[in-house]
């Protein structure tokens, strides 16, 4: 189980992440549905990204999720501290 300041890293890097992806090959980058099954922390920070409204998440065929940066969660991870 993470701690609290854990949480809210693994939710910064996996934003970062889809934003870097969203730049670097222009769509939404897909992860297998079992594997993300096998690791509820990171499903958890994906659900709560998009609950918050800073990317979108889709299933795809019920085996793939599919997730994409919104404008919102661009101009959140420009805003960063951690942008250069």
């Amino acid at each position: 189980m993470l701690t609290y300041a854990q949480r809210k890293e693994l939710r910064a890097q996996l934003l970062h992440e889809l934003y870097e992806y969203y730049f670097e090959y222009g769509r939404s980058k897909k992860i297998d549905l079992r594997e993300l099954n096998e690791d509820i922390e990171r499903k958890f920070a994906y659900q709560y990204l998009s609950d918050k409204g800073l990317i979108s998440m889709q299933t795809v065929n019920g085996t793939l999720y599919q997730f994409k940066i919104t404008a919102d969660g661009i101009d959140y991870v420009e805003r960063s501290p951690l942008v250069e």
